[in-house]
């Protein structure tokens, strides 16, 4: 039991008054909410929530291959391009670099526009090829894409390859045989620092490919959004269990509340303590975090909040 001392005790007095007070002012505005909230939820509607386009998400399982869903409309229904194959074991999509699922009107951003994906995969050995895809590869490559380097998440964002166009690729790879997500986040800047990447939550060290992206540029093309490859081509030897598209991040994000220091190691692989990371400036009243994956309820929320040289001749990005 604690017992202040004599030469407190008219401080104590004081002080269990002061939080006396400040009890009642709580159960006030608790009571004042709970009535708000109430009287908003009668009247609430998915349009009165969000007027703009927000995560469409995909879990990729053999009950509904062709379908995405989005919080604020209708599923959408997809167009199978090639023969994708699923997993049965593992579960998801297997990219063979031709096979795609593809929509018309997802992913159509701008330049200016803010955007992130996210996914959850698992490379079978180190590959090359796009995941994610909004890419006219006849017009000079036109478009954005989700890329895969030798292992190494990549972003496009192209107006003409390679003298208007951002490439950003991470410097940590992926992992080989080991499912992991990877969330790759773009501030609509134009800019390399615009560009993050998160595997399993660790922020990325970013290298700077190509930087010549113009600030008047436009990216938007009528090629549609492919999942698996751009519209040709795209990675091999991974298996896509989910995936998401975000847009728009509500306010700019400088360090997602899931990401960690930049060089702290998975938990997994950390040999000696620590010390603590400084804190995130992202944590604030400031940022604002669009849901993660939406079709998939059942991950665990501790997951969630939780991402070349060129000659004469025009290379592939």
């Amino acid at each position: 039991m604690l017992v202040a001392r004599p030469e407190d005790r008219v401080k104590q007095a004081e002080l269990d008054t002061v939080l006396a007070a400040l009890k009642k002012d709580d159960a006030v505005r608790k009571a004042k909410a709970d009535k708000d909230f109430a009287a908003w939820r009668a009247q609430a509607s998915p349009s009165s929530i969000v007027a703009k386009e927000l995560p469409a998400g995909w879990k990729f399982d053999a009950e509904t291959p062709l379908t995405v869903k989005t919080p604020t409309g209708p599923a959408l229904t997809a167009k199978a391009i090639g023969k994708p194959a699923y997993n049965k074991k593992q579960g998801g999509f297997v990219l063979d670099g031709s096979s795609a699922y593809e929509h018309a009107t997802l992913g159509d951003f701008e330049k200016t526009q803010a955007w992130a994906v996210q996914v959850r995969l698992k490379m079978t050995k180190t590959t090359n090829g796009a995941v994610l895809a909004r890419m006219d590869e006849g017009n000079n490559y036109r478009g954005w894409d989700f890329w895969i380097e030798n292992g190494n998440p990549v972003m496009h964002i192209i107006q003409t390859w390679p003298d208007q166009a951002l490439k950003v690729r991470s410097a940590g790879a992926i992992p080989v045989n080991k499912e992991v997500e990877i969330i790759a986040t773009y501030d609509g800047s134009g800019k390399p620092e615009g560009v993050k990447f998160y595997i399993d939550g660790d922020l990325q060290k970013n290298l700077v490919d190509t930087n010549t992206l113009p600030a008047n540029a436009t990216i938007r093309t009528t090629t549609p959004f492919r999942y698996g490859t751009r519209s040709k081509a795209g990675a091999t030897s991974i298996v896509l269990v989910s995936a998401n598209i975000i847009r728009p991040w509500l306010k700019p994000v400088t360090s997602p509340p899931w990401a960690r220091s930049p060089n702290s190691a998975p938990p997994s692989v950390r040999k000696a303590p620590r010390p603590p990371p400084p804190p995130s400036p992202c944590c604030g009243a400031t940022t604002t975090v669009a849901s993660i994956n939406p079709t998939n309820p059942s991950w665990p929320k501790s997951r969630l909040p939780r991402p070349n040289s060129t000659s004469l001749k025009v290379a592939v990005p």
